[in-house]
């Protein structure tokens, strides 16, 4: 571990879960919890990369926004991962069939029954936040002092920042907002067939652990994990962009901290999610505050780097920053 970020890690994200909570994480979600251990292993940070405008927006109403999966870059990112999942459980329907049902009577045939009319309404129930695991020790590229060429021309426009965050309130258990960090799978069919199958095999290893839950409940987990799997599923071409999603159903768990409202983006009004960047401690949820979380900004390609950086300066004594210059980076990386 020679990376400075790898020298604190703070507390173990998953040290609140009892042994039986454990395994129905990795079981359910097992590469969701495996990337959890890694990222925290590792201390690794994610970035969150955006336009000057939007940044602006974060600092000035302590605020980020979860969006409509249908207003994504390309909404067929979830076709591509409804379409895997779909397939493989045709595939192996005899086998999955047996498993859930021996569970619970027909729990195979409800379970497909829900998620099978929850798609149609995918676009319309399902918020995201879209993050970018941070890679400074990279080969090709300096991160921490250039960030990744790639998300400035995805997500910069004329004017790129990226907010380069703590990974602790993303990795901790807390059910405050209702909203959940998941990793993004970049899979072709071959090896999400392959995963699914093991999938299936760490099923059958824990159905007498299943079956001494309410069967409602063995359901609602497995229906969520199935939105997950479709939600964080995407192309190996998009594999560069090493995602992760916020993810927030309104569907699940309510009541939630988040606050619905229509904003207009891009000319277009529509309805996001709040999530406010406060602490709610009693609720397992900290060091989401500009002050804690943020722990530099990038500031990307664009004509007036020293005059967006000094507004950001300012904007980060407002949340009781101190040093904040300290913070700021001007990104040298050439972009046409």
């Amino acid at each position: 571990m020679d990376n400075s970020e790898t020298l604190k890690l703070g507390p173990d994200p998953l040290a609140s879960l009892s042994a039986e909570q454990k395994i129905l994480a990795k079981t359910l979600q097992p590469y969701a919890y495996s990337e959890l251990e890694r990222i925290y292993q590792k201390g690794k940070s994610f970035a969150y990369y955006t336009d000057a405008e939007t940044a602006y927006k974060i600092l000035k109403n302590n605020e980020i926004w979860l969006r409509k999966t249908s207003v994504m870059n390309d909404i067929r990112e979830i076709e591509y991962g409804f379409n895997l999942l779909r397939d493989a459980v045709k595939k192996n329907k005899e086998g999955l069939k047996q498993i859930l049902d021996t569970i619970s009577l027909r729990l195979f045939e409800s379970l497909i029954a829900e998620f099978d009319s929850w798609w149609p309404r995918t676009s319309t129930s399902t918020f995201i936040a879209c993050l970018s695991e941070h890679n400074p020790d990279s080969a090709v590229l300096d991160e921490d002092k250039n960030g990744r060429l790639s998300m400035w021309r995805a997500y910069g426009r004329s004017s790129g920042i990226a907010f380069i965050m703590n990974n602790g309130p993303f990795l901790r258990p807390s059910s405050a907002l209702k909203a959940y960090a998941s990793p993004v799978s970049y899979l072709t069919e071959e090896e999400f067939d392959t995963r699914f199958s093991s999938w299936m095999t760490g099923l059958g290893q824990q159905i007498d652990l299943f079956k001494r839950l309410p069967p409602g409940a063995v359901q609602e987990s497995l229906h969520h994990t199935f939105i997950y799997v479709v939600t964080c599923t995407k192309h190996p071409g998009f594999g560069e962009e090493k995602e992760w999603r916020v993810i927030h159903t309104p569907k699940f768990g309510e009541p939630t901290n988040l606050k619905l409202a229509v904003e207009p983006i891009g000319g277009v009004p529509q309805l996001v999610y709040k999530l406010p960047l406060q602490d709610k401690q009693s609720e397992g949820l900290y060091g989401v505050t500009v002050r804690d979380l943020i722990k530099k900004i990038i500031i990307g390609p664009t004509q007036h780097p020293f005059e967006i950086a000094a507004a950001i300066d300012e904007m980060l004594k407002a949340h009781g920053v101190a040093n904040p210059s300290e913070r700021i980076v001007v990104s040298r990386i050439p972009m046409r």
